[in-house]
């Protein structure tokens, strides 16, 4: 049991308060006094009610200053004046970096295509006609051309190859972004925690407060009509200062 429990239990009465009310209970109940039993029940409904009006004036209290204090902290001040529009202005500029570096990279990608594809015509190309020469099925004069189109092929490879080495160092170069953005999301992502934490804290006792609500119903809304009323035409931070305090929280 925590202390929380503790004091609530204190403030609603020990077992043993019941005792005398429930005893003039049953005995107005096997009497049949109805003025009686009746008056005794709602002496019985109303200890509860104050009970319940205790844990949702404590935790209404509780809440109140959660808010108060969230509203006037400096880190939360700082969070949406700065970190929030920074977060959001270095997620744009990680779209903006992945964008570049895919249209880069496919640039690269379209770029290199080709010269793979004249690549493989052209050693298709040299198979058959070195084939044919094994076969002996080849002149002198053809040999030759054949000797001129396989050192053209040479030169055109190196010029190929040197380009493609060019294109696949830029499209390495090109992801390089991703340290930069890595460390830019991880930063948003530890901001978000933060901000996560305090909402869960907050909801967290904001749930209280609801249960307990939910827990009195309209027999608690009844036994106090006039201050639903007040609560309900405050307008401000101190008025609902003032309120708490005339109840006692």
């Amino acid at each position: 049991m925590n202390d929380a429990d503790s004091v609530r239990i204190a403030e609603a009465g020990k077992p043993q308060d019941y005792l005398e009310t429930i005893e003039t209970l049953a005995s107005a109940a096997r009497a049949g006094d109805e003025a009686t039993f009746y008056a005794n029940l709602d002496e019985l409904t109303a200890l509860r009610e104050r009970s319940l009006f205790q844990d949702i004036g404590r935790l209404t209290r509780q809440l109140h200053e959660a808010l108060t204090n969230f509203q006037v902290d400096p880190r939360v001040e700082a969070l949406a004046k700065e970190e929030f529009p920074d977060a959001r202005h270095r997620l744009d500029q990680v779209v903006a970096m992945t964008e570049e570096s895919a249209h880069k990279t496919m640039d690269l990608v379209e770029e290199s295509l080709p010269l793979t594809e004249s690549l493989a015509e052209s050693c298709e190309s040299l198979d058959g006609q070195w084939r044919r020469f094994r076969r002996r099925e080849m002149s002198a004069a053809e040999f030759n051309e054949l000797i001129r189109t396989t050192q053209a092929f040479f030169e055109q490879t190196r010029a190929d190859s040197g380009q493609l080495r060019g294109n696949l160092s830029e499209v390495l170069l090109a992801q390089n972004f991703q340290d930069l953005s890595g460390q830019t999301i991880r930063k948003v992502v530890r901001l978000v925690q933060e901000v996560e934490t305090t909402l869960i804290d907050m909801i967290r006792l904001s749930g209280q407060v609801s249960d307990k609500v939910s827990e009195a119903g309209q027999a608690a809304e009844a036994s106090a009509p006039k201050r639903k009323k007040k609560a309900e035409e405050l307008k401000n931070q101190d008025e609902v200062d003032d309120l708490l305090s005339s109840l006692g929280f």
